[in-house]
């Protein structure tokens, strides 16, 4: 990944009030960003500046998908791109809102469950490692305290501990699982493509104490004597620590108490065509503060500033990037689960983070992510992303989800006589006669998920 992306995909992670901040502090810290002013609709109708045969990207005359030159997105005809030049209806202030409880072992339990041939000993060793990690993201405990945590039920060596945390340091945000912050910030370095300029010195810097003091200081001139290297090497290293990494970045998924939830994109139908559009209304527009830029010009001096000139240009690109991707992948899900927009949860189809990377040719990691953290505004009410993504189950028409088993299993007791509940058994056999094959104790497991009572709590009368 290049670094851009990097920094574009831990941004995705954000809430967008925590964004908000991050680009207020970017703003007050590096001389070279500043806000564009908001733009009227008369002047959003003329167009972008610069760009004057500015058109809504349709298909070609071959069917293949075209982007403007600001990389939109544009699937089937399912969408109305009238999205994209402001005409949209969807609310654009970015006040529809609703609560929701977070916290970072909720959001890592989700991911650990959605892992592949990880199997329920490894997932156990797992779970034992996000109860010892803190709410800033750091493993706290020993792996020998691990190791005590899961016997005797799970007899497991150090190093088999050690390949699971491996597993656990994978996830969403990067960085979790950290035992120390020079840990942490090399664990996001890892994820960047191997041939960016200054990684290899990023990584060296972070690895070693003695390095990661000086840098911690701000003794750049001691650093590159340290290494040997030039300025313009060290200011690529010392932009891709700062830019792309965080040593604590799961402070803003960390969210014990309730918070307000703004909606990442929102998601409405006009004209019987669902539009998709990214919330960009409480984030600060930015560019860079040319004057600045131009007075700095190519001269060798002044490692720090050409360092904030590039932090600021990859911080513009990776909001761009940011945008482009949550669209993407926002749009993907809306068309596979186009039904369930129309006619409601028993609709859902069966997806999994592979079959939206797979339609958009994206990281099924970055999938991942984003489905674990973002929210939607949509006709059926705020939803995450993540509600989407469900098993399928067997039936005599394919694979049926488990999220509209579970409505259908909700409809059957709604509809039931208060005075004769259905039985657990009793909606199986129910289930069965619509082709859907459930065993009565995967019911139960439905049922209790949704917060249902059992047939003799639900008795009336």
């Amino acid at each position: 990944m290049t670094p851009q992306m990097q920094q574009a995909i831990r941004l995705l992670q954000v809430p967008i009030l925590d964004l908000k901040a991050q680009i207020d502090e970017a703003l007050n810290e590096n001389v070279f960003l500043e806000s564009e002013e908001a733009e009227t609709h008369e002047k959003e109708d003329e167009g972008p500046q610069g760009h004057d045969d500015y058109e809504i990207p349709t298909q070609d005359k071959d069917g293949e998908e075209e982007t403007d030159s600001f990389g939109a997105f544009v699937s089937d005809d399912i969408f109305n791109d009238e999205s994209q030049n402001g005409n949209s209806s969807s609310p654009s202030d970015g006040v529809d809102r609703t609560t929701y409880n977070e916290t970072l072992s909720n959001h890592l339990y989700r991911q650990l469950l959605e892992l592949e041939n990880l199997g329920e000993r490894k997932r156990k060793i797992g779970y034992a490692i996000i109860d010892s990690i803190d709410e800033n993201g750091y493993l706290t405990a020993d792996l020998s305290a691990i190791q005590d945590t899961v016997a005797p039920e799970v007899i497991v060596s150090i190093d088999e501990i050690e390949a699971i945390l491996e597993r656990v340091q994978q996830l969403s945000p990067i960085g979790v699982g950290a035992r120390t912050p020079e840990e942490c910030l090399l664990l996001q370095l890892k994820q960047l493509d191997s041939g960016i300029p200054g990684l290899e010195l990023a990584r060296s810097i972070v690895e070693k104490e003695k390095l990661y003091e000086l840098f911690v200081s701000q003794n750049f001139d001691q650093l590159k004597q340290e290494f040997g290297s030039s300025d313009e090497d060290l200011q690529g290293a010392i932009a891709l620590v700062r830019t792309c990494c965080q040593a604590h970045p799961c402070g803003s998924i960390s969210t014990p108490t309730v918070q307000i939830m703004i909606p990442d994109v929102f998601v409405h139908q006009v004209d019987n065509r669902w539009v998709v559009e990214v919330n960009d209304s409480p984030i600060p527009q930015l560019k860079i503060n040319q004057i600045y830029a131009n007075a700095l010009g190519n001269k060798g001096r002044y490692a720090e500033c050409r360092a904030q000139l590039v932090q600021a240009e990859w911080l513009i690109q990776s909001l761009e990037k940011r945008r482009e991707t949550l669209e993407k992948v926002a749009r993907a899900i809306v068309r596979q689960q186009k039904e369930f927009f129309e006619k409601g949860p028993e609709y859902m189809r069966p997806m999994v983070h592979r079959d939206i990377a797979q339609d958009i040719e994206m990281n099924e990691s970055t999938v991942s992510r984003i489905a674990a953290t973002k929210w939607m505004q949509t006709p059926r009410g705020p939803l995450e992303f993540s509600f989407f993504f469900s098993s399928g189950l067997d039936s005599n028409a394919g694979k049926k989800s488990s999220t509209a088993v579970r409505a259908i299993i909700q409809k059957f007791i709604n509809d039931e006589n208060k005075s004769r509940p259905l039985s657990d058994r009793k909606i199986s056999v129910l289930l069965s006669d619509k082709g859907i094959n459930v065993a009565p104790r995967t019911v139960t497991k439905y049922r209790k998920k949704d917060g249902i009572p059992s047939s003799i709590k639900r008795k009336e009368g």
